[in-house]
């Protein structure tokens, strides 16, 4: 039995920090990390780690971005078939920021439902 997964599909850019910074302040970035993310490639992700063959079905730009996460998304066992990839478009990007000790805060985001000209 496999399973269809209907989401979003980004590119997560996590920065972790020691204590992240007060309203109008900043904070030093100790680590950088991008991956593969959005709510439904992230379920995809993990059914496929649990043996469940898996598809995804969601939107990615036709930029460079778009290319390495289906990739990814592809090399972790996730038919990507499904995806639809949207001329003129940027690929979704979360922006994270990570505490040690687990608390975080979503910085911004931009989803692939943008037009280049008007992001």
């Amino acid at each position: 039995m496999g399973a269809v997964v209907v989401g979003q599909l980004a590119r997560d850019l996590v920065m972790v920090m020691e204590r992240l910074p007060d309203v109008h302040a900043s904070g030093a970035v100790r680590q950088r990390l991008e991956q593969l993310g959005g709510k439904g490639a992230n379920q995809a992700v993990g059914l496929s780690q649990l043996g469940v063959a898996t598809a995804l079905v969601a939107v990615a730009g036709d930029d460079p971005d778009g290319d390495a996460l289906l990739a990814r998304a592809a090399l972790d066992g996730i038919d990507v078939t499904h995806v639809v990839r949207r001329p003129g478009t940027a690929t979704g990007l979360i922006v994270e920021a990570l505490e040690d000790g687990g608390r975080f805060g979503t910085v911004g985001a931009t989803w692939s439902t943008c037009r280049r000209v008007s992001c």
